[in-house]
């Protein structure tokens, strides 16, 4: 991480799911990390490791047996304990965006990831042009 403040900082982040029959079972236990500005973070790791879940918290689209613990501050927002309007009108997709576990499923794999992000962010804010305008914008 660079020397500025973070974007986004997740501190103790950990998802249970609860179980028919009471037992829970654990996701994502305890995750740490920041995004400075201008940074663009990755999860990766085998199948099954919490990577779709980590995501799916901070966006707030995890289903109702979910148990979430933790703070995920992106800016002075708390992202878990943030309201269903306040992260589909000015999180998703205009603050943090997700490029999907499965791309070919979701993305045209006849135009570049980049083409498509661009078209996402021109339709989110109304900016269009080359690189360096999308930037600004974000």
């Amino acid at each position: 991480m660079t020397g500025r403040a973070p974007v986004l900082s997740v501190r103790g982040l950990s998802v249970r799911f609860l179980m028919p029959g009471g037992r829970r079972v654990a996701a994502v236990t305890d995750a740490h990390f920041d995004v400075a500005p201008g940074e663009c973070l990755a999860l990766i790791g085998e199948s099954g490791c919490g990577k779709s879940v980590l995501a799916s918290a901070l966006l707030g689209l995890l289903p109702g047996n979910a148990q979430t613990a933790g703070r995920a501050l992106l800016g002075d927002l708390d992202l878990l304990a943030a309201d269903e309007r306040t992260l589909a009108r000015t999180v998703r997709g205009r603050l943090i965006g997700l490029v999907p576990q499965s791309p070919a499923a979701h993305l045209t794999p006849v135009r570049t990831v980049r083409s498509q992000l661009a078209e996402t962010v021109a339709e989110l804010t109304g900016v269009r042009g080359g690189r360096k305008a999308l930037r600004e914008a974000a």
